[in-house]
């Protein structure tokens, strides 16, 4: 519930209203809103007419990340998947109007590794997006013998985040990237809970 209040999430009797913030919610400027379909509706994001610029959402994660000399960061295709993954200790960011909107100056100031888990059928996208990123990007499937469209999908299945991170995401990224993750995990910088 704290993350609904942080975020100042809403709902508008159909879907959620999410705000995006410039870093820190409430500290920094509203860039736009972004709207959630509530149903079984094929186009689930949308933006609010006037304020659905192609931007980063949860830049606050990229600050944390870059601050904590993290040396990684992921991308999800979705605010929430993203705001579900930063809730459970994972620094992770979303383009807001989903794959192939990833705009590689975003990160200009942060130097480290963006890992990308895309939503199933996005896969193809996810690599043409970390591609703009060089040796940097790298592509991070979730589990392919469960039926998974997405981050949250993976959690409300029972999955923990851990295993998401230790089981799925290590073997698949560099060794010295993971590595990196290794220790983050260990010094309890991420996946806290």
């Amino acid at each position: 519930y704290g993350t609904v209040l942080r975020q100042m999430f809403g709902w508008d009797g159909r879907n959620y209203v999410i705000p995006v913030w410039e870093s820190t919610p409430r500290k920094s400027a509203l860039l736009g809103v972004r709207l959630r379909s509530g149903g079984d509706s094929l186009i689930r994001y949308s933006g609010v007419k006037g304020s659905n610029d192609k931007t980063l959402y949860n830049a606050e994660a990229l600050q944390v990340s870059k601050k904590a000399d993290l040396g990684f960061l992921f991308v999800l295709y979705g605010e929430l998947d993203a705001q579900l993954a930063w809730q459970d200790g994972i620094p992770a960011v979303s383009p807001t109007n989903g794959a192939l909107s990833l705009d590689a100056k975003w990160f200009d100031d942060f130097d480290g590794e963006k890992i990308i888990i895309p939503d199933k059928g996005e896969e193809r996208a996810a690599l043409e997006d970390a591609g703009k990123f060089g040796s940097k990007g790298w592509v991070a499937h979730l589990p392919r013998n469960k039926v998974l469209k997405d981050y949250t999908d993976f959690r409300t299945k029972g999955h923990r985040s851990k295993d998401l991170v230790r089981d799925v995401i290590l073997p698949q990224i560099p060794v010295l990237t993971a590595e990196k993750m290794r220790k983050a995990i260990q010094e309890s910088l991420i996946l806290q809970a």
